[in-house]
C-alpha cells in the first residue's frame, strides 16, 4: 500500500509505504504504524482509502483501522457490488456529489457533512477524486512496474 499525505488538495507533504496482506491476524499492523509514525500524523484530519486499488484478497475494516489510529476514515468505492459488500463492522454509507458526479464512500468516525468538506478541500476544481488518492494511485502504478522489471545480469554490458 502507498500512502500520500496532502494539504488540502495543493501540496504533497509526505509518503509512505507499508504491507497489507489478506486476511491474516495483525494485517492492519503495518498501515496502523505507518500512518500513526508519519511525521504528518498530528496534521492528518482523515484517510481516504480507494477500495479498488487493494490488492485482491485484502479486505480493511475501516471502523477498526478509523478506532486505532485515532482518525475518521473514508473508503472510496466504485463499483455499487463493493459498496454493498463493505464491512462487517458499523461503517456509514453514503452518497456524495463531487463534482457532479455521484461518489460512493464507506465512512467511519465522521458524518456525511464532514465528509462532503473532506472532498470538498481535498479534490481540485472540477475533480470528483481527491487529489492524494490521484497521486497515490500514479505512485503504487509506477512502483508497481519497477518492480516487475527484469534485473539485468552482471554480465550484461553497460552500452
Amino acid at each position: 500500500m502507498i500512502g500520500v499525505v496532502y494539504r488540502g488538495s495543493l501540496w504533497l507533504d509526505g509518503m509512505f509505504k507499508c504491507q497489507v496482506q489478506g486476511d491474516r491476524p495483525g494485517r492492519l499492523s503495518g498501515l496502523v504504524k505507518a500512518i500513526v509514525q508519519s511525521r504528518q500524523y498530528t496534521q492528518i484530519h482523515a484517510v481516504i482509502l480507494s477500495r479498488e486499488d487493494l490488492a485482491l484478497g485484502v479486505r480493511i475494516d475501516i471502523s477498526s483501522l478509523s478506532r486505532k489510529i485515532n482518525l475518521p476514515v473514508l473508503s472510496i468505492v466504485r463499483k455499487t457490488t463493493s459498496f454493498q459488500r463493505g464491512s462487517t463492522t458499523k461503517v456509514e454509507r453514503l452518497r456524495l456529489d463531487v463534482a457532479g458526479r455521484r461518489v460512493l464512500v464507506g465512512a467511519a468516525g465522521l458524518s456525511m457533512e464532514e465528509a462532503e468538506e473532506i472532498f470538498a478541500v481535498a479534490c481540485t476544481s472540477g475533480e470528483w477524486l481527491p487529489e492524494a488518492v490521484r497521486v497515490a494511485q500514479i505512485v503504487a502504478e509506477q512502483a508497481d512496474r519497477c518492480e516487475n522489471l527484469p534485473v539485468p545480469s552482471a554480465s550484461a554490458s553497460n552500452a
